[in-house]
């Protein structure tokens, strides 16, 4: 448990210590560009305020004309359909089946040596041939 504690406060003052450099960081970088900035003249900051919205200006209006313009060429991100994988509740499905078939060949093995199954073929005659059928269906397509 004080391990726990221990490394939980650990934790805790490591991301504080990284939180407070990185805040520290950030602010000597504002500052030194906040210092770079004011040095300038008031004309040289509208002249770059100018150069600035012009050349920002033009990178829309290219962006623009490139989207309107019409080469056959597509360039904007295209979305690919996803392939979707063959269901896996399917194959639950299918090897649930199998098993109850097979309980069913069981079953009807078992009651070989009975009256029960005489009376069963009498009045199914294909039941073990179409259960074998089924069987050997299943098990063919899980092979594929």
């Amino acid at each position: 448990m004080e391990g726990d504690k221990k490394k939980e406060v650990t934790h805790d003052s490591m991301k504080d210590l990284v939180s407070e450099r990185l805040r520290n960081t950030k602010k000597s970088i504002a500052d030194f560009l906040n210092e770079r900035v004011n040095r300038l003249s008031v004309s040289h900051k509208r002249i770059c305020l100018l150069v600035f919205g012009i050349l920002m200006g033009l990178i829309c209006i290219g962006q623009i004309i490139q989207s309107v313009k019409e080469d056959g060429k597509v360039i904007t991100l295209s979305i690919d359909q996803i392939s979707i994988p063959k269901d896996i509740r399917q194959n639950n499905a299918k090897n649930e089946k199998l098993q109850e078939l097979l309980k069913t060949k069981q079953l009807l093995d078992s009651l070989k040596e009975t009256t029960v199954y005489d009376s069963l073929m009498i009045a199914r005659p294909g039941l073990v041939d179409s259960v074998d059928l089924l069987i050997h269906h299943y098990q063919s397509g899980f092979s594929n």
